[in-house]
């Protein structure tokens, strides 16, 4: 097998995610910190503190100009007897994945519906 560079052409977007998590911690059992007389003194010298949401946000952005967007929309194929640069043009609703390459952990997964 052999490694191919591919010519990608890449729409620019941004996607926005944003989610709240408090639920998902009352779930877990942890409700205190949502309630009054939290005790959360490490945070605060006040005692009438309390956590009121926790929210999770990620946003992704790739445009032409961003350098770290351009390292992520890198696309190696491996491919067996090609001997040109092959185009591949994303002018369709597609997935994406971010990742880390050291350890193959998924860092974003996202999908464009519309371009």
């Amino acid at each position: 097998m052999q490694e191919t560079k591919v010519d990608v052409a890449l729409p620019k977007f941004r996607l926005e995610y944003e989610k709240s998590l408090k639920e998902c911690f009352q779930q877990l059992g942890i409700n205190k910190i949502f309630c009054s007389g939290a005790q959360l003194g490490n945070i605060s010298s006040s005692e009438n503190i309390l956590v009121s949401d926790i929210i999770h946000k990620a946003v992704v952005l790739v445009n032409e100009e961003g350098s770290e967007a351009a390292a992520s929309t890198a696309v190696e194929v491996v491919a067996y007897c090609m001997v040109f640069n092959p185009e591949f043009f994303v002018d369709h609703p597609f997935l994406f994945v971010i990742y880390n390459t050291k350890n193959n952990l998924i860092l974003f997964m996202g999908r464009v519906n519309e371009l």
